[in-house]
């Protein structure tokens, strides 16, 4: 849709900004470059093709998710966060959406429960996203008509959620 095509181009476009200003390393549509999902076993891999992913200064990976009529199923919200879950190394995962709040709860709800569940399984949470770079962001219909709008709200959400920012602790150096 427009509002996916909209919000994609902006986070491309303030992806490669911060690139130039050094806050991230890399920015990437996923469907041009996949993250790979690997079994340390068989090393068999599992593409996933989020909307756009910034790789941060420490490597990690900050996702991004566009909703528009995804939204309204709870299927595919719950597919986006299992394989981002599963990806190495994830700082974030952001759910871009225009509302209503029926959708913001619908992702709260996929996010929240396979958290807990997996750390109710033995998941350490140092190996899952950061809480609080994770969750539904809204921007709406109407200010992806207005990119300076756009870019200038994500860019306040950049900001207070601290995107750039290292939120987990550093494990300790073994001796």
């Amino acid at each position: 849709t427009e509002y996916h095509k909209e919000i994609e181009k902006c986070l491309i476009t303030l992806g490669n900004e911060w690139k130039s200003q050094r806050k991230i390393r890399r920015v990437y549509r996923g469907s041009e470059h996949p993250l790979s999902i690997v079994d340390p076993r068989s090393k068999l891999v599992v593409n996933y093709q989020p909307d756009v992913y910034f790789v941060l200064r420490n490597n990690k990976k900050l996702i991004f998710e566009v909703l528009d009529s995804e939204g309204e199923k709870q299927d595919i919200i719950i597919a986006d966060v299992i394989r981002s879950f599963l990806v190495e190394n994830v700082d974030g995962l952001l759910f871009i959406h225009p509302g209503p709040e029926s959708v913001e709860n619908r992702i709260l709800e996929a996010l929240i429960t396979i958290y807990k569940s997996l750390v109710s399984k033995g998941v350490d949470e140092s190996e899952l996203p950061s809480r609080k770079k994770t969750g539904p962001r809204l921007v709406t219909i109407e200010e992806t008509h207005n990119a300076c709008e756009m870019k200038h709200k994500l860019t306040q959400y950049a900001d207070e959620d601290r995107w750039f920012k290292s939120l987990h602790s550093p494990k300790p150096k073994a001796a």
